[in-house]
């Protein structure tokens, strides 16, 4: 590997990865949420952009469901099944739909919509699957987690590291 003087290869071999030092991460507000993972990206010196080699557990779910507005983020799923958790998240206080019957913007603004209440969306996931999630307001649409299945479920994970990176959570 690397050290602060001596920057690593470019190119990463795949017992590198493979016998590496991995990280196991419980999200910080959602604790029963964890991932294993080694950061490949990290280990070449790579600043601007994260990739990751992550495994879920059985069961386990990758992270609170979230959207980010700053950075984009993808997962493509390498083995094991799992589903992919959408949730419509997205800003709807100007829509029609969500103003109360007789009521007009000039009026009270209606609370927002309850977590449970939001659109949600699951699809399965499976070996060769890419999930690619722009940032951006925009990205409420699609805020998102995956839960392994029964076999558990590995994946590459990256995306652009911006600062400052904005997480938002509807549940």
């Amino acid at each position: 590997m690397s050290s602060p003087t001596t920057p690593h290869h470019p190119l990463l071999k795949a017992d590198e990865i493979d016998t590496a030092p991995w990280r196991t991460l419980a999200h910080s507000l959602k604790p029963e949420a964890v991932r294993t993972q080694f950061s490949m990206s990290d280990a070449v010196g790579m600043k601007n952009i994260g990739v990751h080699k992550s495994r879920l557990e059985p069961g386990k779910e990758s992270c609170l469901n979230h959207y980010h507005l700053n950075d984009s983020e993808w997962m493509y799923i390498l083995s094991g099944t799992g589903t992919l958790i959408l949730i419509d998240s997205s800003p709807s206080l100007l829509s029609q739909h969500s103003l109360p019957p007789g009521s007009s913007l000039s009026g009270p603004i209606p609370p927002p919509p309850k977590p449970e209440d939001l659109p949600r969306e699951e699809r399965p996931l499976g070996p060769g699957d890419f999930v690619g999630l722009e940032g951006g307001a925009a990205a409420a649409r699609y805020s998102h987690s995956m839960i392994a299945g029964p076999g558990g479920l590995e994946y590459l994970l990256g995306g652009v590291k911006t600062s400052p990176n904005v997480c938002t959570y509807p549940e």
